[in-house]
């Protein structure tokens, strides 16, 4: 009933030594666990000694609440959907905010720990109503895995953010995220905040070569990138934009990111990523092509190095071409097309293409 309290605050362990499958109640979630249901209001008091509760599918929905602090071992998963933890959890398992999707709140910490899970479903832009959010009052400490899905069959666009989680303050980040991916050149970009970590759709860049090991790789800095992000944004300024694109070059923010596998960067809103080591075979910063007026001061040893690495300038221009609005072209020679070579540098006319080093091509 409404306001009902059961309280357990001097167990210090419930275990479920059965098979039944209960999945009539819970839409196959508990997976033949028996469910432990919090709803309507009810409170369900733990106590303060994290009691572990095994083999179990736990539930708090309906504003329904457990009082305390839980332990969620690798066998029990937890679930919300407008339900509340008001106390501390440890996570060594799964952590779904919603049934497709919802919200939960957890008042106090959330550890995450190396084998525990947080499954995140996004359907829409809406916060804990079309997608999962989890809400953490205290330190969410954060190891393990970050589980993205899409469902009925939203497909976000580029430039939305979901901010899927909130926290007082943070530490650490997930080991692994799966479900990055989305296909046709976007993935799901995250980014840790103060107080909030968002999701944000990126339309990504691929590079056509990528290196496992990047021993000897020196990392891209701010202020390398900073200057080529000026000179980006003043050359699509000048091919001719409206004044909605100008708009969306005002306040273009950019981040350097260890981003996965061939993505040498990826663009959504008003940020640019940045790979950190281009797909491990690192950036060339040089502004101008090497050619014969450059060679004296670079040096032939430079002109070889660029001829194996990724342009900067091209990577930005390409991203920046995306926060205007531009999708990927299915040129072959365009600065926007979907991947890049190493070695070369494309403007911001279509099939116009400069070369880093002036004595070879490399079509």
């Amino acid at each position: 009933g409404v306001g009902s309290l059961i309280d357990v605050s001097s167990l210090v362990s419930l275990q479920d030594a059965t098979s039944n499958d209960y999945s009539d109640c819970c839409g196959g979630f508990n997976e033949g666990r028996s469910t432990l249901v919090v709803n309507n209001r009810a409170t369900l008091r733990t106590g303060l000694q994290f009691p572990v509760i095994e083999n179990f599918a736990i539930n708090i929905s309906s504003s329904g609440e457990i009082e305390g602090t839980l332990e969620l071992p690798e066998s029990s998963d937890l679930r919300g959907n407008g339900g509340s933890m008001n106390g501390d959890l440890i996570n060594r398992s799964t952590v779904r905010p919603g049934a497709s999707p919802g919200a939960l709140t957890i008042t106090g910490d959330y550890t995450q720990l190396a084998t525990g899970k947080l499954a995140i479903e996004i359907g829409g832009t809406g916060a804990g109503v079309t997608y999962d959010l989890l809400q953490v009052g205290g330190t969410a400490t954060l190891d393990g895995t970050l589980e993205l899905a899409l469902i009925n069959g939203f497909d976000p666009a580029v430039g939305s953010a979901f901010d899927i989680m909130t926290y007082g303050s943070q530490l650490g980040a997930f080991a692994v995220i799966t479900g990055q991916d989305l296909g046709d050149g976007k993935s799901l970009t995250p980014a840790y905040g103060p107080t909030t970590l968002s999701l944000t759709a990126t339309s990504a860049l691929l590079g056509t070569a990528v290196a496992d090991e990047t021993a000897g790789i020196e990392p891209i800095t701010d202020d390398q990138i900073r200057p080529l992000v000026d000179m980006g944004i003043a050359q699509w300024m000048a091919s001719g934009l409206t004044l909605q694109e100008e708009s969306r070059l005002a306040d273009v923010q950019f981040r350097v990111a260890d981003l996965a596998g061939h993505k040498l960067a990826a663009a959504g809103g008003s940020t640019i990523w940045i790979d950190r080591y281009a797909a491990g075979l690192g950036w060339v910063v040089e502004p101008a092509p090497f050619d014969s007026r450059i060679v004296s001061r670079a040096g032939t040893a430079a002109m070889a190095e660029a001829e194996h690495r990724y342009d900067l300038l091209t990577v930005v221009l390409h991203e920046l071409g995306h926060l205007i609005g531009r999708e990927h072209s299915a040129g072959a020679d365009d600065l926007l097309q979907p991947t890049l070579r190493p070695g070369e540098r494309f403007r911001i006319s279509p099939r116009e293409v400069d070369l880093l080093f002036a004595d070879k091509a490399l079509w």
